[in-house]
């Protein structure tokens, strides 16, 4: 029963909002983007309709639950104990020597560049910090939309270890790039628009060059 807005002009939200008895939970200065949430027993398709035809609304969207593209997985947040430990270019065989690796000629690119001064913006679902690869690797603090701290770590749940993955990947493509881990879904792999639209901004006002 929520609704994103953004506005034409500053200023105004909350005589808005009282015109379709909302009420303004969050907002994106930077956008001028307002969530507005419905009591339970109100119509948010009457509302949408409303602020849709109000000429001090620019957009009003229903704040969708978003899902990361994968269904299931078998996902492990540590290497296997058999395994030795991460170490950079070297182990384990089956992380380093992937035939990708070598199909979109990774070892030659790595002679040029090796992501040095740039910060990946990854948001997904959070990272496991004390993965061998995280810990050997640049990853900033990063920030958590859903739970609204300073931890974005990984919760348990259907997809838990993708954040993670997805994390990896970077580092063995641009192993000297910084991380800037952003946690905008749970542990489901479910995300508010209004979450990732934040993380969107806080990775662009925190040096991101790529989210």
């Amino acid at each position: 029963n929520q609704t994103i807005v953004t506005l034409q002009g500053r200023g105004g939200v909350d005589i808005i909002a009282k015109r379709f008895d909302a009420v303004v939970v969050d907002s994106i200065p930077e956008l001028n983007a307002y969530l507005f949430a419905l009591p339970e027993k109100g119509n948010l398709d009457s509302l949408l309709r409303g602020l849709s035809a109000d000429p001090a609304v620019d957009t009003s969207v229903e704040n969708d639950i978003w899902n990361l593209p994968e269904t299931d997985q078998i996902s492990q947040g540590f290497p296997d104990e058999n395994v030795p430990a991460f170490v950079r270019g070297e182990s384990p065989p089956a992380y380093y020597e992937q035939s990708a690796i070598y199909d979109i000629g990774l070892d030659s690119a790595q002679l040029l560049a090796t992501g040095a001064g740039v910060t990946v913006a990854v948001i997904d679902n959070g990272i496991v910090r004390d993965h061998p690869l995280i810990v050997a690797s640049d990853v900033s603090t990063g920030y958590d939309f859903v739970d609204n701290d300073t931890d974005p770590a990984e919760a348990p749940g259907l997809m838990y270890g993708h954040g993670t993955f997805v994390t990896g990947i970077v580092l063995l493509t641009a192993p000297e790039c910084r991380i800037l881990p952003l946690r905008a879904f749970n542990g489901e792999g479910h995300g508010q628009l209004f979450n990732i639209m934040r993380a969107i901004i806080y990775a662009k006002n925190n040096g991101a060059h790529i989210i």
